[in-house]
């Protein structure tokens, strides 16, 4: 997976923020950046692969956090049915409805398939 540089990086390692200062850079490792509050410039491929040994510096972009909103039907039962949209969750309702909460959930980008 190509890093995107127009985002947040951090460190695959210890994700530690990692601060761009160009990607252009000359030769094999074109990319200057400041590891956490390390004063000392790195250096990385344009893959994010660090210009030394330790894999650790590799680096990474930072997840998004993305945000849905979901509807649950609930029933007597005990039973409840998730759902991207209202109208669906309308639709698929019956009489024995005893609830319908809107849910607001945040997660990190990869989790849930997303």
């Amino acid at each position: 997976m190509s890093i995107d540089w127009s985002k947040p990086v951090r460190t695959k390692g210890g994700k530690i923020p990692v601060e761009i200062v160009t990607t252009k850079g000359r030769g094999d490792f074109p990319v200057f950046g400041y590891v956490g509050s390390n004063p000392l410039l790195q250096l990385w491929d344009l893959s994010g692969n660090w210009a030394f040994a330790d894999t650790g510096l590799d680096l990474e972009n930072v997840p998004e956090t993305i945000e849905k909103t979901m509807w649950v039907n609930v029933y007597p039962d005990g039973n409840a049915y998730m759902h991207r949209e209202i109208l669906t969750a309308k639709q698929v309702s019956d009489h024995k409805l005893t609830a319908r909460v809107k849910v607001n959930l945040k997660f990190k980008e990869g989790q849930f398939g997303e």
